[in-house]
């Protein structure tokens, strides 16, 4: 990582942005479709809380940036975690860990997990969570792993008990690989709660490109329970496992695994297939819950359906209490929803699930009809892709969580020069306070900047970088590549 191109005197209160931009003001070699090649790599940058109290945050002017290089790519995987960042940077097969205090200092990089070899992307999913007799337990997706020379990314799974966030203690991994070529193990991994209600956590992965039986790269969700958990666990096929249920579901993209929705002890297992089709309705996207204790051989006990062909309902997913009432929201990204540009315009759509509904129906064992969503926010940009990414937290410490939209395909200009500039946009809780149906212009925050290949709001995270209790905000985009 770079020295920082600006910095700022701690103590702070802020926004955490992982902001990418031409920061040196270079132009591009050319301007926009078929240009982004020339956006490598991420760069990582602070934007104080206080800025947030404006309607337009400039995504260009942090008031700290320090930047990848091009080996590193941009599809980074980025976990909050205490006071610092975890990110996984699979183009370079590592884990790298920044603590807040490094990060202040200017973001000087406090330590590195190597993956097992080159070329596995170790490192394009990453989870933190509790383990084995209560410690820490890290988990890391590796998913193209090959597992011979007739097994090409079957991708694997890499378990370190005892490792913290600084990943102190990441030795001698368990690794559990892919069970076909191409499946991709591990291209999303999470740590979850008690799912099987035995007292102990437990994980998921996902296989996005598996193909169970005819069902064409279908997807599967791989459960760890821990009351079943085999004495020797080497593949994925010796854990409890779900399908999607049609060609090209991509089921298990999207998972929550670690809030209960129906207010009991136990999470529920929330499960997106964003390109499941019903009929007449191809892509239109289908995510499914199972209630806590988690049974695989069942039904799910509600599923919510995409009414809309290729609007992929369930590309993101977050679950958190958006009204201090202390039931938790479901709230579902469809990125690919049409707006009033006209069909196949993609200006995406997010729906907020209501915590009393959710856990009304879910008591009701299916005797309710499925709930609507309680609110529709909406993008405006063709392509815009609004509810690709989305994120559930209290960023102004008033106790009531906001919610984060990311619209990485935004281009608010119509211009080349904006190609896919993006945006992220903060709505403030509680949610009951917006209107029915209201348009991504309404947000009270939106951080974005009219230059090309930003992809602003592509991933949503957050941490408390400086320890002081309130949360900062993460985002990831792409800069230009380094100049020869």
């Amino acid at each position: 990582m770079s020295t920082p191109l600006t910095s700022f005197d701690p103590p702070y209160t802020g926004l955490f942005l992982l902001s990418v931009g031409l920061l040196t003001g270079c132009p591009a070699p050319c301007e926009g479709a078929g240009c982004g090649a020339l956006y490598p790599r991420a760069s990582i940058g602070i934007f104080r809380a206080e800025d947030l109290d404006f309607a337009d945050v400039d995504a260009l002017s942090p008031a700290l940036a320090t930047n990848g290089a091009d080996a590193d790519g941009f599809d980074w995987a980025v976990l909050g975690v205490d006071s610092g960042l975890l990110l996984g940077i699979p183009a370079a097969d590592q884990v790298r860990w920044h603590d807040g205090a490094s990060l202040l200092r200017g973001g000087a990089l406090t330590a590195v997990l190597p993956g097992g070899g080159t070329g596995e992307r170790f490192g394009a999913a990453v989870a933190l969570g509790e383990g084995i007799d209560g410690g820490t337990r890290l988990i890391v997706g590796a998913p193209a792993r090959d597992a011979g020379p007739t097994l090409s990314a079957v991708g694997a799974v890499f378990l370190y008990e005892g490792a913290d966030a600084s990943l102190a203690g990441a030795t001698a991994p368990q690794i559990v690989v892919g069970e076909h070529a191409e499946d991709h193990f591990g291209e999303g991994v999470w740590a979850c709660g008690d799912l099987d209600a035995d007292g102990l956590a437990d994980w998921a992965a996902t296989a996005p490109w598996a193909s169970p039986g005819a069902a064409a790269l279908a997807g599967s969700l791989s459960v760890a329970l821990s009351a079943t958990m085999p004495a020797t666990l080497a593949s994925s096929a010796d854990l409890p496992q779900l399908f999607g249920g049609g060609d090209g579901a991509r089921f298990g993209d999207a998972v929550s695994c670690s809030t209960s929705l129906d207010d009991d002890a136990f999470p529920e297992l929330v499960v997106a297939a964003p390109y499941a089709s019903g009929i007449a309705r191809n892509g239109a996207g289908a995510v499914s819950i199972w209630t806590s204790p988690v049974d695989v051989a069942a039904d799910p006990a509600l599923v919510l359906s995409g009414s809309e062909p290729g609007a992929n309902f369930g590309s993101a997913i977050a679950v958190g209490d958006l009204d201090g009432d202390g039931l938790s929201e479901l709230v579902v990204g469809a990125p690919g929803a049409d707006g009033g540009s006209g069909d196949d315009d993609a200006t995406g759509a997010v729906m907020v699930y209501a915590g009393s509904d959710l856990r009304a129906r879910l008591e009701s064992e299916g005797i309710l009809a499925t709930p609507g969503p309680a609110r529709t926010l909406r993008g405006e940009f063709a392509r815009g892709n609004f509810g690709a990414a989305v994120h559930i937290a209290d960023l102004d410490g008033d106790g009531v969580n906001d919610l984060v939209v990311g619209a990485p395909g935004t281009n608010s200009t119509g211009l080349a020069s904006a190609t896919r500039a993006g945006a992220a946009t903060v709505w403030r809780g509680p949610y009951t306070a917006w209107p029915t149906t209201q348009f991504m212009s309404g947000a009270p925050t939106t951080v974005a900047a009219d230059r090309q290949y930003l992809e602003t709001g592509s991933v949503l995270a957050t941490t408390d970088v400086d320890g002081d209790t309130m949360l900062e905000l993460v985002l990831l985009t792409r800069i230009a590549r380094e100049d020869p």
